[in-house]
């Protein structure tokens, strides 16, 4: 089975999240497996409520608070401001 979370439901805009995977045989779960893939554009509120996940999580960003929209505000513009210096977003982890 394959699960995919994504940053809303339309094709020409929102992106993929996270991929998932489970193999099962004789109806027993045998093998697992699942990957954040960055969106590299926001993610909406409504969609973190459902799946827990915020750009926090692609950008290693922790804060003493728990408030997600503060979390996802500062990936932001961390995201902004690589692309304002020329960098691919791709490459976030390399220019932080």
């Amino acid at each position: 089975m394959v699960d995919v979370e994504t940053t809303g439901g339309w094709a020409s805009g929102d992106r993929i999240t996270e991929i998932g995977a489970v193999k099962i045989r004789n109806h027993q779960v045998v093998d697992e497996w699942h990957s954040l893939v960055n969106p590299q554009r926001a993610i909406p509120a409504k969609i973190t409520q459902i799946t827990g996940i915020t750009l926090c999580d692609f950008y290693g960003i922790e804060l003493e608070t728990h408030h997600r929209a503060l979390c996802d505000a500062r990936a932001t513009g961390h995201l902004l401001s690589l692309k304002r210096e020329g960098c691919a977003p791709d490459r976030a982890e390399e220019a932080a």
